[in-house]
């Protein structure tokens, strides 16, 4: 589970005794859990479709692999729900882009 994840997830179970007497501070959690939730997966979705690198404090939702680079090398890898796997102090990463490696050998999709 990734940072987001884990703070959402925070979010939803916030629990604190004077919040449980007051149901509009509940529904004022719980949206914003809902909004954080929305935005984090429309920044990573704009990610990924201009390309751009994310941060490995930001793992992808999915196990597919994904190029990743360290501050010194790049690799391919992905991230198993847990931890990276095939990289070494992963710093950023982003998808591979199938696409181009296709056209840039003359083929097509």
């Amino acid at each position: 589970m990734n940072m987001i994840s884990e703070q959402i997830k925070e979010l939803r179970e916030f629990k604190i005794e004077w919040i449980k007497d007051v149901p509009l501070a509940i529904d004022i959690m719980r949206e914003a859990a809902d909004t954080i939730e929305v935005l984090s997966s429309k920044l990573e979705v704009e990610s990924i479709e201009s390309g751009k690198w994310i941060s490995c404090n930001n793992p992808p939702s999915h196990t597919n692999e994904v190029l990743i680079f360290n501050g010194k090398s790049y690799s391919v890898g992905y991230y198993d729900g847990k931890e990276w796997i095939n990289a070494i102090h992963p710093v950023e990463w982003q998808e591979i882009n199938h696409r181009y490696e296709c056209e840039s050998l003359g083929g097509k999709i």
